[in-house]
């Protein structure tokens, strides 16, 4: 049979040591935890001070994060607007012509333009309003789930007459039977086209 030991008696500095070395692993697990702390918050604080637009924001599908309203601005003016609405057009079909008898109308000579202000504010505004707390809980959702916004378009009723007015003898030349091309309407077509964005389309030239 296999005697007991004895147990040995623990030394008066085990007893001294032992409580302390514990207690230096829970200080250095608090000091762990407070300094991942102190530097998410200093992350924070440098985010919450940016003078930059939040991660993850669009303005029309264009992203606009990390840049400042007036480099945003740029931004959506290049990639949307110049040189763009040159390109796109509205395609006036003469009656009975052929297929090359079209008269491109430019969305430049609609006056068509974008005014992207209210929505490079509110992009720019989005994530700064609140106490802090609320501010970092909009800032983390970004991460998960991306802010869009949308800038609407505008055209100018006396840019397209004028456009139109320009090709009228040229349209008429080719019509018959003393018919005349009805710019009111011709105006009118244009502007349900440029309505939704039917860019490239056709319409054909009312007569009157």
């Amino acid at each position: 049979m296999s005697k007991k030991r004895k147990k040995q008696p623990v030394a008066l500095a085990d007893k001294i040591i032992l409580p302390l070395l514990a207690a230096a692993v829970v200080c250095s697990g608090l000091m762990v935890k407070n300094y991942k702390k102190i530097i998410v918050n200093r992350q924070y604080s440098d985010i919450l001070a940016m003078d930059v637009i939040y991660n993850n924001i669009f303005i029309n599908n264009v992203e606009v994060a990390g840049l400042t309203k007036d480099q945003a601005r740029e931004k959506l003016e290049r990639e949307l607007q110049q040189g763009k609405f040159e390109k796109y057009t509205v395609n006036l079909q003469i009656p009975d012509g052929g297929t090359n008898d079209v008269i491109a109308i430019t969305y430049k000579e609609c006056g068509m333009k974008y005014n992207f202000e209210p929505e490079l504010t509110e992009a720019y505004e989005y994530g700064r309003t609140g106490k802090d707390a609320q501010r970092r809980a909009v800032i983390d959702e970004l991460e998960n789930a991306g802010k869009f916004f949308t800038s609407e378009y505008s055209y100018d009723k006396e840019m397209i007459t004028e456009a139109v007015k320009k090709h009228e003898s040229e349209i008429n030349a080719h019509l018959l039977n003393n018919e005349k091309m009805d710019v009111e309407k011709t105006v009118e077509m244009i502007e349900g086209i440029l309505d939704i964005d039917a860019r490239d389309s056709g319409v054909e030239v009312p007569v009157k």
